[in-house]
């Protein structure tokens, strides 16, 4: 370490590219840690740092953020400081604290840093409004690291990077608490179509359950065949439905991109037909070669769908049929609300409803949270407050005109941008199903009537077929037979899909190449996480034939 006199200028200079550089860090708090490690570790090599906040009452502190580096040995939500600690009321008091590990400190994350052989660890105080948010640690292997003259800067430093993590602390938190309540509003509209979902499933399971007692009662009917079809026709449209509704409640990562308007209102339409409002007809007017636009097409999607399901609920409030107009058209930037310039190219999409209109007295509150014209328990009061925040999010902009009546017409507008459209490739018809045949297959599901079907699809391609219902039976059955395929749903009461795959691949590593997954619950984020990290094939139910005969084959090819 140098001698004080000689550290001090040499920190005194990185200190001020540090104050220079806060603003511009970075917006996570990780991206702060390696922006205040880079412009340190001349002064002070190899540091351990980390964000801790304050919880609970009385405090302790968390730690809250590490650098993005694999090698620290810090976890975050790990206890660093414990309640009624003698450090906290000094850390309080503005003072850094400086501490040997783990002897005068006794937490898992003092002992996570001891075990690496960090031997100091120094809290710098973060205060906001003169409270304590939290503490910036930096822990060294280096007994002499900190001496006063350097803990004297990097205290002052502290004031300074105490603003800017609790700026970023702020913005984080607000953005977590954004994407959930565009959740809880996206899936309260999965609620309200819930009812239009059950009528439209309706009819297809009718002809399901129908045609199958029919083939019950005669099976040597000539036209079984057809039959057999306008069942799979029929269970296919009831997948299309649980699909569509799916995908719209699953959840995704916000990302701006090219995006045909007209597109996410084709999308919110499909959603729409589920919607049990009255008999109130939709009409889309103008052309659908507009420019395309940056925006996320699922939130774009969620907008419109929350606005043309108003439109519906006002039409249809005196009860007598009605018409709903959706009017997609392209104006110059000078006719537009957005802040654009004249020449500019604008995407102008409104909805227009036949219904009592926004009384006068909430038009500059209908924008708020909770505010709504629908009678008490008919909504949330959340939706065009969630749609304006998206549009927002899109450098896009939703309005009432005022000037509209009868009835109430809304307004979104969107910059035109030069990109184009990535296009989706068209969908080609799957390959064709390479039946292999003879395979020893272990069936696990906790749904007895789906392992029953299953032995009999594979039974027709002659494979021998063993089934349970429990994962642990399962391992059981493995230690004395031997399988070709394991065939096993995600979800099992007693050992979950992620915990029976990790035991097979600790136990017969071979075997564990050969489990294909099927799962239903496609909304779930970590299902689908887990399914992403492993390369085994993965069938969403309800799949057809095909789709376990081309993973039978895939897996023994």
């Amino acid at each position: 370490m140098p001698e004080q006199n000689a550290l001090e200028p040499r920190l005194l200079a990185t200190l001020n590219r540090i104050l220079a550089g806060l603003p511009d860090a970075g917006p996570t708090l990780s991206g702060l840690l390696d922006f205040c490690n880079r412009e340190l570790e001349a002064l002070f090599p190899r540091l351990c740092t980390s964000f801790a906040f304050a919880q609970g009452e009385p405090l302790h502190l968390v730690i809250a953020a590490v650098p993005q580096d694999p090698t620290t040995p810090l976890r975050l939500g790990a206890l660093l400081v414990p309640e009624n600690a003698p450090g906290i009321a000094r850390l309080a008091g503005h003072e850094s604290v400086l501490v040997r590990v783990p002897s005068e400190l006794d937490t898992d994350a003092a002992y996570a840093l001891a075990g690496t052989g960090y031997q100091r660890l120094l809290l710098v105080p973060l205060l906001a409004d003169g409270d304590l948010l939290g503490t910036w640690n930096l822990a060294s292997r280096d007994l002499e690291t900190f001496d006063p003259s350097a803990i004297d800067l990097l205290s002052h430093l502290g004031d300074a990077v105490a603003l800017a993590a609790s700026r970023t602390h702020l913005q984080g938190r607000v953005e977590q608490q954004t994407i959930q309540l565009v959740e809880s509003e996206k899936l309260a509209a999965v609620g309200r179509l819930v009812a239009g979902v059950a009528h439209e499933l309706g009819g297809p399971l009718q002809a399901i359950i129908s045609l199958a007692e029919v083939l019950g009662r005669n099976p040597e009917r000539d036209d079984r065949l057809e039959a057999a079809n306008r069942i799979l026709r029929s269970a296919l449209r009831c997948r299309g439905m649980v699909q569509d509704l799916l995908t719209y409640a699953r959840k995704h990562p916000h990302r701006l991109v090219p995006v045909q308007a007209s597109n996410a209102i084709m999308d919110a339409l499909e959603l729409d037909r589920f919607s049990d409002v009255g008999e109130v007809q939709i009409h889309l007017d103008g052309p659908h070669d507009v420019p395309a636009v940056m925006a996320d097409q699922q939130r774009l999607t969620q907008v419109f769908l929350n606005l043309i399901t108003n439109a519906r609920h006002a039409t249809a409030l005196d009860g007598q049929p009605g018409l709903v107009r959706v009017r997609i058209a392209e104006i110059p930037g000078g006719e537009s609300r957005l802040t654009l310039p004249d020449d500019a190219t604008v995407v102008q999409i409104s909805v227009e409803d036949q219904g009592p209109g926004v009384p006068e007295e909430i038009r500059l509150s209908i924008f708020e949270p909770f505010v709504t014209t629908k009678p008490e328990g008919r909504g949330t009061g959340l939706g065009l407050s969630v749609s304006r925040s998206l549009l927002m999010d899109m450098s896009g902009l939703l309005y009432i005109d005022e000037t509209y009546g009868p009835g109430a017409k809304f307004v979104v507008e969107l910059p035109a941008c030069d990109e184009p459209v990535p296009q989706v490739p068209d969908s080609a018809d799957p390959p064709p199903a390479v039946t292999c045949t003879g395979q020893r297959i272990l069936l696990i599901d906790d749904d007895r009537e789906i392992l029953e079907t299953y032995e009999v699809i594979l039974g027709l391609d002659d494979h021998i077929v063993r089934s349970c219902d429990r994962g642990k039976k399962a391992l059981e059955i493995l230690q004395d037979d031997t399988f070709d395929v394991i065939l096993c749903d995600i979800r099992l009461p007693d050992l979950p899909g992620p915990a029976f795959l990790q035991h097979l691949q600790q136990t017969q590593p071979e075997l564990a190449r050969r489990v294909i997954f099927a799962t239903g619950d496609v909304v779930n984020d970590q299902t689908r996480a887990f399914l992403a990290s492993i390369p085994n094939p993965a069938l969403l139910k309800p799949f057809q034939v095909e789709d376990l005969q081309r993973a039978i084959a895939k897996i023994t090819s």
